[in-house]
């Protein structure tokens, strides 16, 4: 039998072994936001390095930016996360998991904090948002999350995504009302909510409003830039819409330089190509459609057009040092193919001018 155990004492040892884990929990969820912190400020430098077209900074600062990702979901794991009560804390370690691609676990861990009582319009957002792309068993509970995630909260600028997360849901499965609706609601939440003005743009898309849809994107601008996978991902649903529902637009050139840009958007160059060059017909004397139609034929390599192309450009305005350097490349390219190769000689890469989003 053992004797001489103070209870009082054994009490005050639980405590502090129980307030030691709190500490160390804390510690490790401080040490996971800050490399959480230093995840998002390698992705803003990858950024840039893609902008100056530095193929190895961009490569260097994207493996640093997944090295952060991964040890912040180290920490939050040793902080035991998972299992956390506090929202914010679980709510930031959900955030890592999925922008590590663990949707599955991501979608785990929220079901579970919501069996544990810790429900609200975020965490079922992230559910509804998780579930929906580990495939279509889990569709049908994602929508039902993101639905309930509304219902709980539809109006606050934080619902924008869950919204966004619906409409989009409706545009990839061809219910272009309801996902026009659900874009609508997200801005009225918010209108700044970038991801679904562009969805707006879509949704405008498959009612025939081209360019209406092209004034939209070209106003999010630069703002576009990191939901580029899911613009293109909607621009293709929504023109594969508009062509099973034969609708059309007026024909103008307004349209079909908007047409051509949502076209090469969504990689269907060709029919890009035949849009702007309707642009041109229509409005011959557009610098802007002639240098959009030039860096797409330039794009597939067809040299001898995109020179027609510029040339138009040049003559509408001369005042384009860039693309008079373009044309002088293009000119030399068609003299050393109109010449028998020398040996050793080789082409410099040529580069479009004007964007083509």
């Amino acid at each position: 039998m053992v004797t001489g155990i103070n209870p009082r004492g054994v009490e005050v040892l639980v405590a502090a072994a129980l307030l030691a884990c709190a500490f160390t929990a804390s510690a490790s969820v401080d040490v996971a936001r800050e490399r959480y912190q230093a995840y998002e400020q390698k992705i803003a430098e990858r950024q840039e390095a893609a902008v100056r077209g530095d193929m190895e900074g961009y490569q260097a600062r994207d493996a640093e930016a997944r090295q952060s990702l991964v040890e912040a979901r180290q920490a939050f794991e040793a902080g035991k996360a998972a299992r956390s009560t506090d929202e914010t804390v679980l709510m930031d370690y959900l955030v890592v998991l999925r922008a590590l691609g663990d949707h599955d676990l991501a979608a785990e861990a929220a079901d579970a904090a919501i069996d544990r009582g810790v429900e609200s319009a975020a965490l079922l957002r992230v559910l509804g948002e998780s579930l929906l792309v580990t495939g279509p068993d889990n569709f049908q509970r994602g929508v039902d999350a993101l639905r309930k995630s509304v219902a709980l909260d539809g109006t606050s600028p934080a619902s924008a995504q869950a919204w966004f997360a619906l409409g989009r849901y409706y545009l990839e499965n061809y219910l272009p009302d309801a996902a026009a609706d659900a874009f609508a609601a997200a801005l009225k939440a918010d209108p700044e909510h970038v991801p679904s003005r562009l969805g707006e743009a879509a949704a405008r898309v498959f009612s025939g409003e081209i360019a209406e849809a092209g004034a939209i994107i070209e106003s999010v601008g630069r703002a576009a830039q990191p939901y580029d996978i899911e613009l293109r991902s909607m621009m293709r649903t929504a023109l594969y819409d508009f062509d099973v529902a034969r609708r059309i637009f007026d024909d103008t050139a307004d349209n079909h330089y908007a047409y051509a840009r949502l076209l090469y958007l969504a990689s269907r160059v060709p029919e890009a190509v035949l849009a702007a060059r309707r642009a041109t017909d229509l409005a011959p004397d557009r610098v802007e459609i002639w240098n959009f139609l030039g860096a797409v034929q330039l794009q597939i390599s067809n040299y001898r057009d995109a020179l027609a192309s510029y040339e138009a450009s040049l003559k509408l305005n001369p005042d384009q040092p860039g693309l008079q350097q373009t044309v002088e490349q293009l000119r030399e390219v068609q003299q050393q193919q109109a010449a028998p190769p020398a040996s050793g000689q080789g082409q410099a890469p040529l580069r479009g001018q004007g964007p083509l989003r």
